[in-house]
C-alpha cells in the first residue's frame, strides 16, 4: 500500500516511521531520523500545518523529552492522529515546517508507515513495526485479482434463405412427337400398307436414313402411339375395301336374282 510522500525542508531530521492505529490502550508514536544528532528538544509534532493556531484534533506536542544523541528518537502521544487519514507535521522552534507526511488510508491496526531505506525512501507501509530501530522492508502492494470476464456472445448472423433456381422443363407431349414423326414419314403406298397391317413397326426399316434417325429418338416412347395411328389408317383402308367388296357382292346377288326371275317367266 503506497501513501502520499512527505514534504520537508532541507534538514537532517526527518519523520522516519509512525504508528497511527495502535491496538486499544496503546499510545501512538512518531519515530524521527536524526543521524547527525541535531538538538531537537525545542521541536514540535502536530496534526496540522498551522503552528500558531491548533486547528487539528489536538494541540502540538513538544519533543523536549527526546534525546538528541539518538539516531531514531521516538515520541509517544495519545489520540492525536485519526486512523483513516491525517497529517503528521514536524516544526522547529521557530514554527518552520521541517517535515510533513499526509496519509489518506487506514494502514491497519498495529501497522506502521515508514521510510525504506531509512531517511531517504518515501513513506510507505512496512512489513512490521520497528519502533526506535532500523526500518523493516516495505509491505508488497497487493496484486488485484482480476475478475473473470465472460467472452462476448457473438450475435448470430441470420442465414440467408437461398433462392431456388428456376428450372425450365422442356415438356414434349406425345402428340407433338407423333406430329413430328408423321411429318417426317414419306407417303406410304397401298402395298406397304398391307405390310403395316401385319407388323406396323417393321415398315420403319424401309424408310430413309434421315427419317430413321429422327424417329429412333422417339421410337421407344412413341412406338405405341405410332402403331395405333398406322393401324387406324390401315383399318380405315381395309374398311373401304370391305365396303367395296360388300357392294360388289350385293350387286352380284341382285343380278343373279334378276336373271333367275326372267328365266322363270320364259318357262
Amino acid at each position: 500500500m503506497v501513501f502520499p510522500s512527505s514534504a520537508h525542508a532541507i534538514s537532517s531530521v526527518l519523520i522516519n516511521e509512525v504508528s497511527v492505529h495502535p491496538s486499544a490502550n496503546t499510545p501512538e508514536w512518531i519515530e524521527l531520523y536524526n543521524p547527525n544528532h541535531v538538538t531537537i528538544a525545542d521541536y514540535w509534532i502536530d496534526d496540522d500545518t498551522d503552528f500558531v493556531n491548533d486547528s487539528g484534533s489536538s494541540s502540538k506536542k513538544s519533543l523536549a523529552t527526546l534525546l538528541s544523541d539518538e539516531t531514531y528518537p521516538v515520541l509517544e502521544v495519545n489520540s492525536v492522529f485519526n486512523n483513516g487519514g491525517d497529517v503528521v507535521v514536524l516544526f522547529d522552534k521557530n514554527g518552520t515546517i521541517i517535515d510533513t507526511y499526509q496519509y489518506t488510508e487506514d494502514p491497519g491496526e498495529n501497522m506502521s508507515l515508514g521510510r525504506f531505506p531509512n531517511g531517504t525512501g518515501q513513506m510507505q507501509q512496512l512489513v512490521s513495526m520497528t519502533k526506535g530501530l532500523v526500518n523493516s522492508g516495505l509491505l508488497p502492494s497487493p496484486t488485484p485479482t482480476p475478475e473473470p470476464t465472460e467472452p462476448p456472445t457473438k450475435t448470430p448472423v441470420p442465414t440467408k434463405t437461398p433462392t431456388p433456381a428456376k428450372v425450365t422443363k422442356s415438356v414434349t407431349t406425345d402428340d407433338e412427337n407423333l406430329s413430328t414423326t408423321k411429318n417426317s414419314l414419306p407417303t406410304i403406298s397401298k402395298k406397304k400398307l398391307a405390310t403395316i397391317n401385319k407388323d406396323p413397326l417393321a415398315t420403319l426399316s424401309g424408310l430413309p436414313t434421315s427419317v430413321l434417325t429422327a424417329s429412333e429418338s422417339v421410337k421407344k416412347k412413341n412406338a405405341p402411339n405410332l402403331k395405333k395411328v398406322l393401324v387406324k389408317d390401315s383399318q380405315f383402308s381395309l374398311n373401304g375395301l370391305s365396303f367395296a367388296i360388300g357392294g360388289i357382292f350385293i350387286l352380284s346377288c341382285g343380278i343373279l336374282l334378276y336373271l333367275r326371275k326372267r328365266r322363270s317367266n320364259y318357262e
